[in-house]
């Protein structure tokens, strides 16, 4: 299993845009610790995975910003460079009326 971002819909359109974020393994034994240390709320969702829209994003990419910092940290690079691809992904998407799945 592993944990990605599908977008669903984009003002209307329906897309199938996918990005791979982390393997299942990765995600419950380097992401979820961090998320508790932080008190992260969003990001542990993704685990079993969820529906959001446009007006979740902005909460999404203040978690995700604060997990990517602290693992620019720890000099974990592939992890930070993964998180930037999906802070960047989201950040396209502030503006439009979208649908996507992130699990």
């Amino acid at each position: 299993m592993s944990v990605a971002l599908l977008i669903e819909k984009i003002d209307g359109t329906v897309t199938r845009d996918y990005l791979p974020i982390s393997g299942e393994l990765s995600f419950k034994t380097e992401w979820l610790p961090v998320c508790r240390l932080l008190h992260l709320k969003w990001i542990p969702l993704f685990q079993t995975g969820g529906t959001f829209d446009e007006n979740d994003i902005p909460f999404i990419l203040e978690e995700l910003v604060l997990l990517r910092d602290h693992f620019a940290s720890l000099e974990k690079e592939k992890i930070k460079t993964r998180l930037s691809y999906l802070i960047k992904k989201l950040e396209s998407l502030k503006g439009k009326s979208t649908v996507f799945f992130i699990g």
